[in-house]
């Protein structure tokens, strides 16, 4: 379990306490110092203290064992009545006897999200709260209407075909409204209730500015077109803003659609191993998105498909470092192929299930990222698109959408990568103490 602990977040994590509470403690995320540091619970009942006033009555200084286990667990009643949701809180027994330190990590991350409701520093991204409003269907197809005629220019597949959206219903688009801009992404309806996508697609604005239209492949034609506006997005407790392979997963809660329209579907994330023989770095998919289709299309209103070529292994997406290898999936490079603008958020496709949300773009003569669309090619041969891997997620997206597959024991060539190489270590041990 504590093999996803990450020192960088749990750095982050004893920084964030380090600034509220003024306690001179070591901030290093090496595993051993936030276990010594936090083991006896009274740092974290003052943390609490500090953001809600009076929330733990007596802080236990004994360090017989019950007694810190108290302070952990004062903690934790705390923790839960300031907001922070069941799953990403954790047992006393993961602290107080080192069983899942990446869930008091996690925990800490949540809590941090909501530093600026209690008037203290925050970490991560701003949390959206949920917004119920009322709109008829009438009129926010209205409101979208006028929306798309007035900011159609802001839009990322790249070449393939305009497809029917009952070839695959389960793609929605997503339109983000501001004051002066607007932004188009792509998402994947994994449940009657859920959308997954990039969580760059949801800026901190409104959620009546947000609409997620489902049942249409044109813009232009709204017979068809349900529309919702979300009731809850949540991002990953890891997203980073900005960041590549930062954990650019984002879950927006909708009122259920119409699902007896044929227009309408429910795409199954895939749960099985990457392919370990000649499919592992030229895997066929389909990347699908509301995305340009070319380099000449300045605006476009037609959902469409290409036919990629996938991979993931220790050998695929250069440019990449060995960690952010083993949360991407990227496609194999080709002229006139890939991802562009308004694609983002968007599914990559195999045997008829969700392996990826389409992030980023790279050009892989340069190893830069894509941050401005103008900046870099969309097709060319030297650019590359990068999808975040979907299995190493399953469990997160567990938490909140209940249909969601389990996440195998592992995801593919990186985690066997690592395995083998402890075996061969094991059996070389094992072999010089029978010498």
């Amino acid at each position: 379990i504590n093999s996803k602990y990450s020192e960088e977040h749990a750095q982050e994590c004893l920084e964030w306490i380090k600034v509220i509470t003024d306690e001179p403690i070591n901030t290093s995320g090496d595993m051993d110092n936030f276990f010594e540091t936090l083991k006896d619970g009274t740092l974290l009942c003052r943390l609490v203290n500090i953001m809600k006033a009076g929330s733990v009555k007596k802080i236990n200084e004994n360090k017989m064992a019950f007694k810190c286990m108290e302070n952990i667990n004062n903690f934790l009643e705390v923790a839960r009545l300031m907001g922070v949701p069941a799953q990403e809180t954790f047992q006393t027994v993961d602290l107080w006897e080192r069983q899942n330190l990446n869930s008091v990590v996690i925990c800490l991350q949540s809590l941090g999200r909501k530093g600026s409701q209690y008037g203290q520093p925050s970490i991560g991204p701003k949390e959206a709260d949920k917004n119920v409003r009322n709109f008829t269907e009438d009129q926010l197809r209205a409101e979208l209407f006028t929306a798309l005629c007035d900011n159609r220019t802001y839009s990322r597949s790249f070449g393939g075909k305009f497809v029917d959206i009952s070839e695959t219903p389960y793609v929605v688009l997503i339109l983000v409204t501001m004051e002066k801009m607007a932004g188009k992404c792509t998402g994947s309806l994994i449940a009657e209730e859920w959308v997954l996508s990039a969580a760059h697609c949801f800026p901190t604005v409104k959620f009546e500015n947000i609409k997620i239209i489902a049942g249409i492949d044109d813009m232009d034609v709204v017979e068809d077109m349900q529309v919702r506006v979300p009731l809850k997005i949540i991002t990953h407790p890891y997203y980073v803003k900005d960041g590549s392979l930062k954990w650019d997963f984002a879950l927006a809660q909708i009122k259920s659609f119409d699902m007896t329209s044929e227009k309408v579907g429910i795409v199954p994330l895939g749960d099985d191993i990457w392919p370990q023989d000649e499919q592992m770095y030229k895997r066929k998919c389909m990347a699908v998105g509301w995305g340009l289709p070319d380099n000449v299309t300045k605006n476009n209103t037609r959902l469409h498909s290409t036919k990629v070529l996938a991979e993931h292994g220790s050998v695929a997406c250069k440019c990449l470092k060995s960690y952010q290898k083993k949360r991407a999936v990227c496609l194999r490079r080709g002229e006139g192929v890939g991802i562009c603008g308004g694609d983002s958020g968007g599914p990559l496709i195999c045997n008829g299930k969700h392996y990826g949300v389409a992030h980023i773009i790279y050009d892989i003569s340069k190893c830069t990222y894509m941050d401005v669309p103008e900046k870099l090619t969309c097709g060319r041969l030297s650019t590359v698109g990068v999808y975040m891997y979907t299995c190493p997620e399953l469990d997160w997206i567990k938490s909140y959408v209940g249909v969601t597959p389990v996440r195998p024991l592992s995801c593919g060539t990186m985690a066997l990568f690592k395995e083998s190489n402890i075996l061969v270590i094991l059996l070389v041990a094992f072999i010089n103490l029978n010498l």
